[in-house]
């Protein structure tokens, strides 16, 4: 489970932590070229998020970046108490 803030914290809650990985594999999904996503982490050893996202795109340029940006923008609207660190791991084609 993860502590949530917000403006008033009277009204602080909590997510669990599978419900924040999907949310969070969702909203790196929703990034172009992106056609699979899964997050890992929040575990008992592990204090990051790790997301790995696959694309068919042969040059993804900048797509580990866009995901990233997707990922933390969630995060943004989710305000976790102790927001982890993320870090995406990007596969593509390579033929």
């Amino acid at each position: 489970m993860g502590t949530l803030a917000g403006a008033d914290p009277r009204l602080a809650g909590v997510i669990g932590r599978a419900a924040l990985r999907r949310t969070l594999a969702a909203a790196a999904m929703e990034v172009p070229g992106i056609e699979r996503a899964r997050v890992r982490g929040l575990g008992f050893f592990r204090r990051g998020l790790l997301v790995r996202a696959a694309t068919h795109y042969r040059n993804p340029a900048n797509l580990a970046d866009l995901v990233h940006d997707a990922v933390d923008a969630r995060l943004d609207r989710i305000e976790p108490m102790r927001r982890p660190p993320v870090d995406v791991r990007l596969g593509w084609r390579k033929d």
